[in-house]
């Protein structure tokens, strides 16, 4: 008996197959069904086996392959960033993929599933063995995510990649919809939600300036926003007393019924940007706590901040890797932490827009005296900060 469920996502199997001019096997084949290489996410696939279906269609979804070993462990492969492209990287690190459609046996009440991460790149190998474990959501859980409930059983290395081993033990109130990650994810659709909730719920604040704007289109058409945060305090006004504003910029700001931000001349800024790289999630996660502490923490200290300094935000400068489910790359495989010495709006919008920004802070009369870029560490453990060195501006650049 095939369940409405089953149905459905055979349906959406067979639909990506004929719009990849694949040929569509039976789905209850020992080997897989599969849609092919002309799929423009090529990183979000689909794997029907007998006991279970694997797949990754879904925002920031990563599974290159999938593979039977036995109805009860199957093998991994993660998409390297810019798959089955010229502009393809060997950066193997996220993995996020769906299991649906398990086939717990009448007489057992769960179901033990091995999964090996086959290909992951050897970046990761002081984290598991300082116990790292990847991160899953289920019906059970209510969709919140948490660590594995269990260690990971083995890890091998062979100088380059590492495989990663564990299980889950698939009850029948999770035979559907569990996700495994690498890490706890955050998606484009995440940063566009919490935006519009704290923008939502700041609106008619007497204590904060709280300003947003569209900023510029990545690549693929994904907005950047920009955010700006302060107390209502010291507005910079011109000769005739009219409020100051924030000139616009080249090739930014393409809403142009939205003003630009009150100047603050008398305060310092601050610039704070977050995900140029697509897999460091936390990033995002400690954004959200710095930003949910400045707007609703209401405590003196916070106070003293907001009246001293403004917070200038990106939320997400590459949001094109992050909806691809990336480890570093952008759509064109670029490492965007590196090329803010060349960026140019059309082929690195987020960096470019960065340059301009922290130049526009820091005139006028005006001082920008940090930007901090929010990452996430391959083996460095705890929270840390990197800062520059040298004495004078010269000796930092160098």
């Amino acid at each position: 008996e095939i369940n409405l469920r089953f149905f459905l996502i055979a349906l959406v199997f067979i639909m990506g197959n004929f719009l990849c001019n694949e040929k569509v096997r039976d789905p209850i084949d020992s080997e897989p069904d599969i849609c092919g290489t002309n799929n423009p996410y090529p990183q979000r696939t689909m794997y029907i086996f007998p006991e279970l279906t694997i797949d990754s269609q879904f925002e920031s979804g990563n599974l290159q392959k999938a593979e039977r070993v036995d109805n009860k462990t199957y093998d991994i492969y993660i998409a390297p960033d810019n798959l089955n492209t010229p502009q393809q990287t060997k950066h193997r690190v996220w993995f996020y993929f769906r299991v649906s459609r398990v086939n717990i046996p009448d007489d057992n009440d769960t179901h033990l599933v091995s999964f090996r991460i086959k290909n992951m790149d050897d970046m990761e190998i002081n984290n598991y063995k300082n116990g790292m474990r990847p991160v899953y959501s289920a019906p059970s859980t209510n969709g919140e995510w948490h660590y594995l409930p269990t260690p990971i059983t083995d890890m091998k290395h062979d100088g380059e990649n590492i495989e990663v081993y564990f299980d889950y033990r698939f009850s029948k109130a999770d035979t559907d919809d569990v996700y495994f990650a690498f890490t706890f994810p955050y998606t484009y659709a995440d940063a566009s939600k919490y935006v519009e909730t704290i923008s939502t719920k700041i609106a008619k604040s007497e204590k904060i300036y709280y300003h947003r704007e569209h900023l510029i289109n990545s690549i693929e058409g994904r907005k950047l926003e920009l955010l700006t945060i302060t107390a209502h305090t010291n507005y910079s006004k011109s000769n005739s007393e009219q409020v100051e504003r924030e000139e616009r910029l080249k090739d930014l700001f393409p809403n142009q019924e939205v003003t630009r931000p009150i100047l603050f001349k008398e305060k310092d800024y601050i610039f704070i940007t977050a995900r140029v790289h697509p897999c460091e999630s936390p990033a995002n996660f400690m954004l959200e706590g710095l930003l949910n502490h400045l707007l609703f923490a209401e405590t003196p200290q916070v106070q003293a901040l907001l009246e001293k300094y403004v917070f200038v935000v990106i939320p997400m400068l590459n949001p094109d890797g992050v909806e691809r489910g990336h480890y570093r790359s952008d759509t064109r495989g670029k490492d965007l932490n590196r090329v803010y010495h060349a960026a140019t709006a059309d082929k690195h919008p987020g960096p470019y827009a960065v340059l301009e920004i922290a130049k526009s802070l820091n005139s006028k009369g005006r001082q920008l005296v940090q930007y901090i870029d929010l990452h996430a560490h391959s083996n460095k453990d705890s929270g840390f900060s990197l800062f520059d060195w040298g004495d004078t501006p010269q000796e930092r650049i160098n």
